[in-house]
This record gives C-alpha cells, sequence and structure tokens, in this order.
C-alpha cells in the first residue's frame, strides 16, 4: 500500500516538471537590416553675412558704372575708405552732384562707391534697410544751365574763392585757387561739361599768372562764382586790411556769410558791438559793399559782412564809440 502510494507520489512530480520546463519563455530572434548604400560625406555651405538693422547686405547694386553723374542725398557720411569705421570726410549739408571713380565695393554689409566732384572725394554707401544714399543717377552727360552774358576779353571780379584747374572738367588737376576778389581775364567761350559752364581765365595770384579753366557757378545752387552786373554801391568806407571794428546793428541782428552776397549761407548771426577784423574786400555785390571779417572772441569765425547803407552803417571803426544799450551785447 505505501509503496502504491510512493509511485503514484513520484508521478505526479514527473508531469509536474514537464510542464513547468514547456512553460518557460523560449528567447526571440530579432532580425539584423544591413545598410543598403553608405552616404556621402557634403561640403558644408559657406556662411552668408547676415545684415544688421541698418545694413542692408550687399545684394543687387544699382545699375550704376564708373564715370557716371549720380546725386548724393543730403545729411549722408562720405568717408575716406569703404568702411562704417573710416574717417569721416564731410557729412553733406545738402543734395551734392559727384562722379563715380570707383566700385561697386562690398564692406561692413553695404555697397560702397568711389565719388568725387569739385571739392571732394570719398567713399558713399549705396544705401542701408531705410533709405537710399543715392537718390539720382544717369550715364548721359548732365545738361548745362544757359552760359553767363561773357565775352572774350572781359574782366571779372570772383565773389568766390575759385579753383583754377588744368582742364575743363571737376575732376581735373587744380593750379591753383584764385581768392575772392581776385581779378580773371575770360579767355574762351564757355564749354559745358558734367552741368558745369567752364571759362578759360587769366588770373594773378601772389604774383603768379595763371591760365586755366573755372566754373561759372556752383551747379547745386545756381550761385554764380563771380560778381555779376548790378546796382552800384555806395563808395565803400574807408577800412583797410589789418583795421579793427565792431558790429554795429540797428534793428534785427546782422548775418555772416560764406559769400558777399545775400544770397549764400548764413554762417553766424551778430549782434551790435561784436569785435572783428578787416581781413579782406571789399566786393560790391547787389548794392552793398562787403567786407570779409574775422570775428574777434572766444569763438573765432571768419565771413562776409555787408557794410550797410548810408548814413548808418553795419561796420564801425575801433576808435567810434558804439550806441548806447549796446556795449552789453555779446556772440551767441
Amino acid at each position: 500500500m505505501i509503496r502504491s502510494i510512493s509511485v503514484m507520489l513520484l508521478a505526479v512530480l514527473m508531469i509536474t516538471a514537464t510542464m513547468m520546463s514547456n512553460s518557460q519563455p523560449q528567447e526571440r530572434q530579432v532580425a539584423t537590416l544591413e545598410p543598403s548604400f553608405t552616404p556621402e560625406a557634403t561640403a558644408t555651405p559657406p556662411l552668408t553675412p547676415v545684415p544688421t538693422s541698418a545694413a542692408p547686405g550687399c545684394g543687387v547694386t544699382l545699375p550704376i558704372e564708373i564715370g557716371d553723374s549720380i546725386t548724393v542725398r543730403g545729411g549722408i557720411s562720405i568717408r575716406a575708405l569703404p568702411s562704417v569705421s573710416a574717417p569721416l570726410m564731410e557729412l553733406l549739408p545738402r543734395n551734392d552732384y559727384f562722379t563715380v571713380t570707383d566700385g561697386p565695393v562690398c564692406a561692413d554689409n553695404y555697397i560702397w562707391w568711389g565719388i568725387r566732384n569739385a571739392r571732394l572725394s570719398g567713399w558713399v554707401a549705396e544705401r542701408n534697410n531705410a533709405l537710399t544714399f543715392i537718390i539720382d543717377y544717369e550715364s548721359a552727360e548732365i545738361v548745362c544751365p544757359t552760359p553767363r552774358d561773357l565775352t572774350i576779353g572781359d574782366e571779372i571780379e570772383l565773389a568766390y574763392n575759385v579753383r583754377i584747374r588744368r582742364e575743363a572738367n571737376d575732376s581735373a588737376l587744380v593750379l591753383t585757387v584764385a581768392p575772392a576778389g581776385s581779378t580773371a581775364l575770360v579767355l574762351s567761350e564757355p564749354v559745358c561739361v558734367n552741368g558745369y559752364n567752364w571759362r578759360r581765365v587769366e588770373v594773378e595770384v601772389v604774383g603768379v599768372l595763371y591760365s586755366g579753366w573755372m566754373a561759372e557757378a556752383e551747379r547745386t545752387s545756381g550761385q554764380t562764382l563771380f560778381i555779376e552786373e548790378g546796382p552800384e554801391c555806395y563808395p565803400p568806407l574807408g577800412f583797410q586790411i589789418g583795421d579793427l571794428g565792431r558790429v554795429d546793428t540797428h534793428g534785427p541782428p546782422k548775418n555772416l556769410r560764406a559769400a558777399p552776397n545775400n544770397s549764400a549761407d548764413i554762417l553766424y548771426t551778430l549782434v551790435g558791438a561784436v569785435p572783428l577784423e578787416i581781413i579782406g574786400g571789399p566786393i560790391c555785390s547787389g548794392g552793398m559793399n562787403w567786407w570779409q571779417v574775422r570775428i574777434l572772441s572766444t569763438f573765432p569765425a571768419e565771413g562776409w559782412l555787408a557794410e550797410g547803407g548810408r548814413p548808418v552803417p553795419y561796420i564801425r571803426a575801433w576808435d567810434q564809440p558804439p550806441i548806447p544799450g549796446e556795449g552789453s551785447r555779446h556772440l551767441p
């Protein structure tokens, strides 16, 4: 009996072991994917400068060529080199004409053009993100205004310091600068180049006789560079170069101008009793005698001051007493 029970227990244990062995998890076979191609190495594309908030980047330029005439907007910087960090040659006070001499050059994310006119040369950026600095350009020759009424053999008195050039061109070599008040002899009929009427003239400067070309007038403003015939002036006051005087105003303050005429730029406004030194003149222009003066103050300035009318002129000799009430005034 006991032996039968033992046999039965052994059979149950064998069956249980068999069932447990059949329930063990089987290891999964995972397929491995082999690559069907080998990727090729590619070159890294070059970095393109990213425009700043002001700089537009160097994309498509204006259709400008060397030798073209352009107009640069007033208030724009003209620099010595094509770079925003280059020395500043001038901040243009107004729109001005130039001839393109070089470019285009890409620097500092700006397009730059080399430019030159009768008084200035340098580099200007074409534009920024908000504004185009070159507002007009043309390859055709600029039309000149009607020439002044001059004939060969006329003698003219210069109203400004005028450049005398080797050729009739605003980019030609400057032979000399004839000072205001000089007398020039007209030797030719007018020649139109780059919007200027040019005259061949003969003028003496510091004892040397020069023969060259001068422009009749400024192209931008149209201001004539010599004294044109107009109303006759009073005989000038008896000042000599080096004399001292003072401003003697009646009514509004008087204007110190860049040239001896009422359309020239105003440099300063002068009030009464301002001391001055006579350094040039007189020049009769627009019915008024003009004197070139140097203001004697802590902020010296030079320019042209109208003599004024009669009987009370705008300039008084230093030893003449000022009008009562003007002695406490000063140059602003």
